[in-house]
């Protein structure tokens, strides 16, 4: 195959049962990593149904912290402005070109890197002085790997596995992303309000 994925053999009977498979994939994924993340930062759920009254008045809509972009607003002193990206379901283990020694070499390459920088650049934008987050799916790393342009000694306190990328006007740090919410608690950078 020429982008060296493997497929399923029913791949193409579930996209055509579900067309929007991709966007339905995406939106679990970042939901899973929403739900992860407010367990591993130990936001009990009274704050959580409190944020949701909140929300509910302000609004009139009932809403759940499903999506970062929820999580973001109700968050607004969380040091990093978290996001999420499924990659359109690149299978990173799979590529050739995704090895973690390629990474030295091509690193502006990877499948995550012009997503990122798209993503800072619209953050700068719109003058969002936080460090942005992209949490996207590696197999073999349980809740993923988050690339983020904060600074790495902040978020390394209890993530010892990371590579820093320092090249094209910009500084990147890839780490688990378990590790990263860990070093936040650890670090008693923030604290839910």
């Amino acid at each position: 195959m020429s982008d060296s994925r493997k497929h399923h053999p029913f791949d193409s009977l579930w996209e055509k049962a579900h067309p929007d498979g991709q966007q339905q994939y995406a939106a679990l994924f970042e939901e899973s990593k929403v739900a992860f993340t407010v367990r591993r930062l130990c936001l009990n759920k009274q704050l959580c149904q409190e944020l949701d009254t909140m929300e509910f008045q302000r609004t009139g809509t009932q809403r759940t912290i499903s999506t970062f972009a929820t999580f973001n607003s109700r968050f607004p002193s969380f040091p990093v402005v978290l996001s999420a990206n499924w990659l359109n379901g690149v299978k990173l283990h799979n590529r050739a070109d995704c090895v973690h020694p390629k990474w030295f070499q091509s690193f502006s390459r990877l499948p995550f890197f012009r997503p990122f920088v798209e993503l800072v650049r619209v953050a700068e934008a719109n003058r969002e002085v936080r460090p942005q987050g992209m949490v996207f799916p590696r197999k073999g790393i349980m809740h993923g790997l988050i690339v983020h342009n904060a600074d790495s000694q902040t978020y390394s306190e209890k993530c010892r596995s990371m590579h820093v990328y320092r090249g094209d006007g910009i500084d990147l740090v890839v780490q688990p992303f378990s590790g990263f919410l860990d070093s936040i608690l650890a670090s008693r950078l923030w604290t839910p309000q």
